[in-house]
């Protein structure tokens, strides 16, 4: 990057929909293929919930280049299904609530080539400010814990998770999450498939605080 190089974050559009689908692979290698988001998927995200979608563009040598995005829906916080394809409806939102309480943080797909440059701290304040526009009660998301499998023949998930969340270790996703203001709810085993984690993620919760507790 030089030093004109510059980030805007802005809401997806239909244009970007091909792009995204594009690079999904690439954030995303351990997902199965059914799990990735198309290009139709984003075009439903975007008709069905315009204002939850992101995209962070970067401006350099005088245009625009796709580099990251995030999914969002409204929804209630309660019991999840067993497998998140199907609380998102299977990858096209058709599962929105638009009286849902809370802001669901569905997906954050940094491209390779530009993470560690706060994309993802950018994207967290855009969803916080849309919750707070919305009147919602807070954020949950399912996060991923890519950080461990580096230890995983000698640490449990269990105890990997509570060495993150008091800061004895890093992970790629769960510490930016932390950082941002989540909490750590619970643990969902088989809500996802990561071989990297054993199928188990994190369940976090980022409360409003002008909305009173859930």
């Amino acid at each position: 990057m030089s030093t004109g190089d510059s980030f805007v974050i802005v809401n997806t559009r239909l244009e970007y929909a091909e792009a995204l689908a594009a690079f999904q692979r690439l954030c995303y290698p351990t997902l199965p293929e059914s799990d990735l988001f198309t290009a139709e998927d984003y075009r439903s995200h975007i008709r069905i919930f315009p204002e939850g979608q992101f995209t962070a563009l970067l401006h350099t040598e005088g245009e625009d280049k796709l580099v990251a995005a995030t999914t969002t829906m409204r929804a209630d916080f309660g019991e999840l299904p067993a497998h998140f394809m199907d609380f998102i409806g299977h990858n096209t939102l058709s599962t929105h609530d638009p009286k849902g309480a809370w802001l669901y943080g569905i997906d954050m797909s940094v491209h390779p080539a530009f993470r560690g440059l706060g994309l993802s701290r950018r994207f967290y304040e855009a969803r916080a400010a849309l919750v707070k526009r919305l009147g919602l009660r807070g954020e949950f998301v399912a996060g991923l814990l890519p950080g461990y499998e580096r230890v995983r023949t000698n640490m449990s998930v269990e105890d990997y998770v509570a060495h993150v969340v008091v800061g004895k270790m890093t992970d790629p996703t769960l510490t930016p999450q932390l950082k941002s203001g989540f909490q750590v709810d619970r643990l969902l085993y088989g809500y996802v498939v990561d071989p990297r984690s054993d199928d188990v993620c994190t369940l976090l919760v980022r409360e409003n605080p002008d909305a009173g507790k859930r």
